[in-house]
């Protein structure tokens, strides 16, 4: 029987409660019932846990946005959207948005058993939805003065900085407000 879930899940609870570092293999593997070694069968060692956190984190923001984005009718809707999905997915995850938080994956990945092209890929995937409605509003003249790739990178940021902020205020949604006008007003022509 595959006990991926259950060693995940309990990885995901005991970093939210403990932190990365006060959390062991041994901690994981009682948790989701299992012993020690099958964790370790796994993942080799606790850095690689975060890693498919991340990695499953990034996929599912981006399954979600990529669906968001389908049928709208405008740059600016396109964008909403985007912004949107991702709000409504720190709020309703918000264990991953902590643990990623906390524990800084870009730092810890043992990227020789789980190499970072895929992780990268997800990335820049996320990326290109931005860039690319953003190109489509410099093209239909909703936006001017603004550099695609570069603009999309400044609202993921604040979006990255929201999914931190979620560490002590589990309100978030009203920052999505607040990116929205930041790029209505920077954006427009």
């Amino acid at each position: 029987m595959d006990k991926l879930p259950e060693i995940l899940r309990a990885a995901k609870d005991l970093i939210v409660r403990n932190g990365f570092e006060a959390t062991t293999i041994q901690d994981i593997a009682k948790q989701s019932g299992v012993d020690a070694e099958t964790v370790l069968g796994y993942f080799q060692k606790k850095e690689n846990i975060l890693f498919i956190i991340a990695r499953q984190t990034r996929y599912d923001i981006l399954k979600l946005s990529k669906a968001a984005t389908v049928g709208a009718k405008s740059p600016v809707e396109t964008i909403q959207r985007l912004v949107k999905v991702y709000i409504n997915y720190i709020e309703n995850n918000t264990d991953e948005m902590i643990v990623l938080a906390k524990a800084d994956p870009s730092l810890r990945l043992d990227l020789s058993r789980f190499p970072n092209k895929e992780y990268d890929f997800l990335r820049d995937e996320y990326l290109y939805l931005y860039t690319s409605a953003i190109e489509w509003g410099i093209r239909e003249k909703y936006f001017a003065g603004i550099e695609p790739h570069h603009a999309a990178k400044v609202i993921v940021s604040l979006l990255n900085g929201i999914g931190t902020q979620l560490c002590t205020d589990f309100t978030v949604s009203y920052l999505a407000d607040e990116i929205l006008t930041f790029v209505a007003k920077r954006f427009a022509p």
